[in-house]
């Protein structure tokens, strides 16, 4: 390939891993710092302590308990990590809503979702005695609302909790602890040594009076209480919110967080993991024994849909059929059955309003106990409290500015801005060629000798995303150059290029990249790639050595891919796009300045939504954004992390098999292979090859003699085959995200984006992948959602496009299987075939 036209050269400074701290640089920067902020708060330390609290109130008055998030003064670098997230939230409520399925007669939806019960847990980190649990069921239909109910407990408990915050106790100063505090010589907030000229001072909890250690004062006075009670649903944004929102709540709603952003599984799978349930056990111990408590110890079941009114609930316990679930095509299994009745008949239930009422607080307290013991874990590994945060990534964007103290340039040069933000590009998703069959020695009786051998391989890099954020990457001092040596660049140079090229891509090369061509973009129109953004950088990274090490250590499955989303959470918050942001407005009247009139009438007005006659959400489109993320961080990883799959098909599968070796599919970090000839898993297990690849979830006895190295388990950048030594027998793919594999011993791999799993999974077998593609056959299926509307859950059904042999993001060579990349030499256009409809 060669390089035609050198468009732009933006130079800038690399850091080793990202994270690395530039120490040399920011010594003499941090002194100056220290200094300035010293002089800036002197004037505040002169007040007492204990009246750091009343200063951040002032504003507040009477009004309830708020969630309030710190935000940076400083626009020139992305350091800031508010000192108080350290602190533990002292108050957590946790919720859940149970609702009654009305039916309706619409052109889609066939049930309206009303709560008719919701459960409360106040949750005291300080003193578990002020933990309490409450709930409340409606009988009748004139009965109090569940949101009017909420409003008014969360009204109730913020009164309740706030004479804390109002009243903090002095501190307990002990002998022992003076001494600890005259020998202390870092700060225990921010671990940082204490210098002649900083002040040292005592800090403690405002709420037990329990001395913490000796703290800088400016980190003392930072590390003050979060004055606000969190209000936490595992699936707030998708169900809860809905229920609460459309009554008289919605000055509460900034305070409200879903635990599903943080942990995206669901409760019954996440209660399994634990281990021990302590506030659960001891909320129903009040009441009942060890052998029932026993009973709630996982996430239980209930008839959503049987439920289609109140009086439903005076009924007694239903049959097994009544427990049916649309949404997931499925009937409750005999055992989740026999458990329920064991639960009706140990805890003396008469009808379905008091097993709704146990299966309500278990619910809760289930979500306590998974919840709480998240927190615990995240802030044993980053010293973060998860319940400052809305969600995992912005999270982990904290915990890795805190644990690594990098300071990452905003960008202030619109055209900079502009460079790069033009040149993000995800990860490359792609169906190669559409079907492929193995014959090899280790298929048993599907084996024919007398054809040749082909081995079909599912390969993924562990944690990709993670690797390339080890590599040297952008931290600031961006500026325009016109150098020319950025070809002989060492590797660990302190500055790196990147590059806006035209390039000509000779055909001599179309047939040996044509599976897994280079520069790939948004969109391939043939011939010439114009002005390609690109660069060179290299390695190793503090937070992702960490996460790594605690996934491979992890418990369970939650956690080994929980620290892996943490890492893979920091790229999306780099290229947050700020653009996208609107604002909503809510009124109430029609006339006057703020009315919807005036908003209707503006030049960004963009849509309206009419609650009722006495509301109204008018959304505006942004007339001018800040930008300010580090989009350059982003651009970067993505790339990088390209080079990583593109070095393993060129520089290790292509060199060893050659043109035996075809890409079936790839999508960002996985590749499936064929391979002809040559025994795949020797040329794996050769001691030159085996560091390539973490074969450690092989089973133990394995046929192909594979090594089992513990090293390379979980270890970043390694290749790690998806089927841990299963055969895969067939392969069909028909575009990119809409494909299938057929595993000998151990069925089948089946993927359709948009198409909900339980619908792949019960209505899509692997010979409908095939009549799509043989017979060039639309395939649909229906499928159910839980939706709302205006703030009015509703569940629907859809019919949707299931499988489809239409792709176009390669030509489709006629009369084959294979694909070719647009631009290729050898593709001569051709009108596309009719395609007919199966339901």
């Amino acid at each position: 390939m060669t390089k035609r036209l050198m468009r732009s050269t933006l130079r800038w400074a690399t850091a080793y891993g990202y994270y690395a701290a530039r120490r040399r640089e920011r010594e003499n920067e941090e002194e100056e710092l220290r200094r300035l902020e010293r002089e800036r708060e002197e004037a505040r330390i002169q007040a007492q302590h204990t009246q750091s609290i009343e200063s951040t109130e002032s504003a507040e008055g009477e009004e309830p308990l708020l969630r309030k998030k710190a935000t940076s003064s400083s626009y020139t670098y992305s350091t800031h990590v508010s000192t108080y997230s350290k602190e533990w939230v002292p108050f957590v409520i946790y919720g859940d809503f149970e609702c009654v399925l009305k039916p309706v007669s619409e052109s889609r939806a066939y049930s309206v979702h009303e709560a008719f019960s919701c459960g409360l847990y106040l949750k005291c980190n300080f003193n578990d005695e002020l933990s309490e649990y409450r709930c409340y069921r409606k009988v009748n239909d004139n009965d109090m609302s569940q949101s009017e109910w909420f409003a008014q407990n969360l009204q109730n408990i913020a009164d309740k909790v706030v004479s804390f915050f109002d009243n903090p106790k002095p501190m307990r100063f002990t002998s022992v602890e003076k001494v600890k505090f005259e020998k202390a010589d870092i700060c225990h907030i921010c671990k940082q040594g204490f210098t002649e000229k900083d002040i040292k001072v005592r800090d403690h909890s405002h709420f037990t009076g329990e001395y913490r250690g000796a703290a800088h004062s400016k980190c003392n006075i930072n590390y003050r209480d979060a004055r606000f009670v969190p209000v936490v649903f595992h699936n707030l944004s998708r169900y809860d919110s809905h229920l609460f929102y459309s009554g008289d709540s919605n000055r509460l709603s900034r305070s409200s967080l879903g635990s599903f952003k943080f942990m995206a599984s669901s409760l019954d799978k996440l209660a399994s993991y634990l281990k021990q349930q302590p506030t659960l056990r001891k909320v129903f111990g009040q009441d009942y024994e060890n052998a029932q408590i026993k009973l709630l110890t996982k996430k239980g079941v209930f008839p959503y849909e049987y439920i289609s009114s109140l009086e439903k609930l005076q009924e007694t316990a239903p049959p097994p059929e009544q427990f049916y679930s649309s949404l997931t095509d499925s009937d409750i299994s005999t055992k989740n059955y026999e458990d329920a009745m064991q639960v009706w008949d140990s805890f003396k239930i008469s009808n379905l309003g008091e097993y709704s009422d146990i299966y309500l607080k278990a619910d809760v307290l289930l979500l306590v106990e998974v919840f709480e013991n998240f927190r615990k874990t995240c802030h044993e590994a980053y010293e973060l409290d998860p319940a400052h945060y809305y969600t995992l990534p912005g999270y982990s964007w904290d915990a890795m500015l805190l644990y690594t103290q990098v300071q990452l340039e905003l960008l202030t040069d619109i055209e900079i801005l502009l460079f790069i933000e033009k040149g993000i590009c995800g990860g490359v998703s792609q169906c190669c060629s559409r079907f492929s069959e193995a014959n090899n020695r280790y298929m048993g009786e599907d084996y024919n000798p007398e054809k040749e051998d082909v081995y079909l391989m599912y390969y993924d890099i562990d944690n990709l995303y993670g690797w390339a954020m080890a590599q040297y990457l952008p931290y600031g001092g961006f500026e325009w150059d016109d150098t020319k040596d950025y070809l002989t660049l060492p590797e660990d140079s302190e500055h790196g290029y990147i590059l806006e090229v035209d390039l000509e891509y000779p055909e001599s090369l179309h047939d040996l990249h044509k599976d897994l061509p280079l520069f790939p973009e948004h969109a391939c129109p043939p011939g010439w790639k114009q002005r390609y953004s690109s660069h060179k950088n290299p390695s190793s990274i503090e937070i992702i050595d960490l996460n790594t090490e605690k996934r491979k250590n992890g418990k369970n499955d939650f956690e080994k891919q929980q620290y892996k989303l943490c890492n893979n959470a920091i790229i999306g918050k780099t290229m947050e796009n700020v653009r996208k942001r609107i604002d909503v407005k809510l009124v109430s009247s029609w006339n006057g300045r703020y009315g919807p009139e005036a908003h209707i009438s503006k030049p960004n007005f963009h849509s309206r939504a009419i609650f009722d006659e006495n509301l109204v959400a008018i959304q505006l489109s942004k007339t001018a954004v800040t930008i300010d993320k580090t989009l350059y961080v982003g651009f970067s990883i993505l790339d990088i992390s390209k080079t990583q799959l593109y070095r393993f098909h060129y520089d290790f599968m292509l060199d060893r098999f050659g043109s035996n070796c075809k890409v079936l599919y790839t999508d960002t970090d996985s590749l499936v292979y064929e391979i002809r000839g040559q025994n795949v898993y020797e040329v794996m297990k050769h001691k030159k090859n085996i560091n390539k690849f973490d074969t450690f979830d092989y089973e133990k006895d394995n046929p192909f003699g594979m090594p089992l190295l513990q090293e390379n388990s979980k270890k970043i950048g390694l290749m790690k085959d998806e089927c841990n030594g299963k055969i895969i027998r067939r392969f069909c793919g028909l575009r990119s995200k809409m494909y299938s594999i057929d595993i000998r011993h151990g069925g089948f791999i089946k993927k359709i984006k948009g198409i909900k799993s339980s619908v792949v999974k019960n209505t899509i077998t692997f010979d409908d992948y095939l009549q799509c593609l043989r017979e060039n056959t639309i395939i649909s299926r229906e499928q159910h959602n839980i939706r709302s509307r205006l703030h009015v859950l509703r569940s629907e059904k859809e019919k949707k496009i299931a499988l489809s042999p239409h792709d176009d993001k390669r030509y489709l060579v006629p009369g084959t299987t294979n694909t070719l990349p647009w631009g290729h030499k050898d593709i001569v256009a051709k009108p596309a075939a009719k395609q007919s409809r199966r339901n």
